[in-house]
């Protein structure tokens, strides 16, 4: 008990003097980029520039997993990337294994036997440097894994995706008595937001309407696809939408998900989404760094 007052009265010594937390916020985040065949190159490009926007958003404790929205989210999941800041070891956690990465830059971020001031001096250049090698390489790996996936793209299962990945969102936790100690969990979706698939398809020739919402949520649930998503905080980005849908069929999509989202089941971060179709992704940075 002496010995966890004492290292208490440390940490707190050293919050008051300025120094940075021993602890910080860890993310957790997982996208879901939408693969059907509504979706053209121009777009996929564009989804390439928010994984890159992402990327340059982390920290060295940081955690990014990406996944397609298609047809085979379910049976055939594949990742597209894998980024763990904090564990990577040797080439564990990390998408582009075969790369001759030097290892000043190469995580994880934080050496062995490295005292904790020179990590926390070090860190923020090694996760540029990370990211300056890999950025240019995001682009094409998104651009072959959506032409290997063509099989798959007849549909858009959004459903289906996020049941797909309710096992990579961390649990939640108490707060520890570490300050700072928490994983803080993201899911963010660069998708349209139109799901098409057997069970559930928005793009079928009747409009939604508002009193089919309760309905397809009650078949999710009779169908145990409603997932506990850990408090995730949710973030959709739906610029360069060429949906062929009118305005309303666009708010009643929304609307969906703004129920789906707030369904207690799911469990999303203020039972809400963030939702935004801006062609700029500096309101997506934005909203990662500050919501």
């Amino acid at each position: 008990m002496k010995i966890k007052h004492l290292a208490l009265n440390i940490l707190l010594l050293l919050t008051l003097s300025g120094c940075p937390k021993l602890q910080p916020e860890k993310k957790n985040i997982v996208c879901l980029i939408d693969f059907s065949s509504s979706i053209n190159r121009e777009r996929v490009l564009a989804y390439a520039d928010g994984i890159k926007m992402i990327l340059s958003s982390m920290g060295p404790n940081d955690k990014l997993m990406v996944y397609p929205i298609d047809a085979g989210s379910l049976t055939d999941r594949v990742t597209i990337m894998f980024e763990d800041f904090q564990n990577a070891d040797g080439e564990y956690g990390m998408t582009f294994k075969n790369l001759q990465i030097p290892d000043s830059v190469r995580p994880p971020f934080k050496k062995k036997g490295e005292d904790g001031i020179t990590a926390t001096a070090t860190m923020p250049r090694r996760v540029k440097g990370y990211l300056k090698v890999i950025s240019p390489l995001i682009e094409n790996r998104l651009d072959s894994l959506r032409r290997v996936r063509r099989k798959y793209n007849r549909e858009s299962d959004l459903l289906s995706a996020i049941y797909s990945v309710k096992d990579d969102f961390v649990k939640e936790q108490e707060e520890s008595w570490m300050p700072g100690e928490r994983t803080i969990n993201y899911l963010v979706i660069f998708s349209d937001l139109v799901q098409e698939s057997d069970m559930v398809n928005f793009n079928s020739k009747r409009m939604l309407e508002k009193s089919d919402y309760n309905a397809i949520l009650q078949k999710l649930r009779t169908n145990n696809l409603l997932c506990n998503l850990q408090g995730a905080k949710i973030l959709v980005y739906d610029g360069h939408s060429n949906v062929s849908q009118n305005a309303m069929a666009k708010i009643r999509i929304r609307e969906f998900w703004e129920c789906y989202f707030a369904d207690t089941t799911v469990n999303a971060y203020a039972h809400s989404m963030k939702y935004q179709n801006s062609s700029s992704m500096d309101e997506l940075l934005h909203v990662l760094r500050n919501y």
